[in-house]
């Protein structure tokens, strides 16, 4: 059976923040023990950084870190084993989760929407539109990354 873009949300929200929240529990259980873990033992710079970050915008950290790829696998962690308050956390957790699902969710229902209505159209006109999107898509990555 395949799931509705509400139920991918739901499952998706669901899923994203209990990993924040399972991340702030390992760093409040764990607290400055986390600076030997793995990746971090072999990049402090990341802990000092995502420490700076926190301490200066609190629960916003929270939220503005599940947009950023380092952030996410950091500031949570960080946020329990610096003892931060668990109900700012977790409102910041849910908020950002709710906010993010359906942006990631975003490019793959625009595409379903777009083959929906693509349907009747000739092989030649979607393969002239698929190579737009990609070559569009191709450019704002590249435009993004300077």
């Amino acid at each position: 059976p395949i799931l509705s873009l509400w139920e991918l949300s739901v499952w998706g929200t669901v899923g994203a923040g209990l990993g924040y929240w399972l991340s702030y529990a390992v760093g409040r259980r764990y607290g400055r023990r986390i600076e030997s873990f793995g990746f971090f033992a072999r990049r402090p710079e990341w802990i000092e950084r995502g420490h700076r970050f926190f301490t200066r915008w609190g629960s916003v950290a929270v939220i503005v870190s599940r947009f950023i790829p380092l952030g996410r696998a950091v500031i949570p962690l960080l946020a329990g084993a610096m003892g931060g308050r668990q109900a700012p956390f977790q409102v910041a957790n849910w908020v950002s989760a709710v906010l993010w699902v359906p942006l990631m969710l975003a490019p793959a229902s625009i595409g379903v929407a777009l083959a929906d209505q693509l349907q009747g159209a000739s092989p030649q006109m979607r393969a002239v539109l698929m190579i737009a999107i990609v070559v569009g898509v191709v450019l704002a990555v590249r435009a993004l990354r300077r």
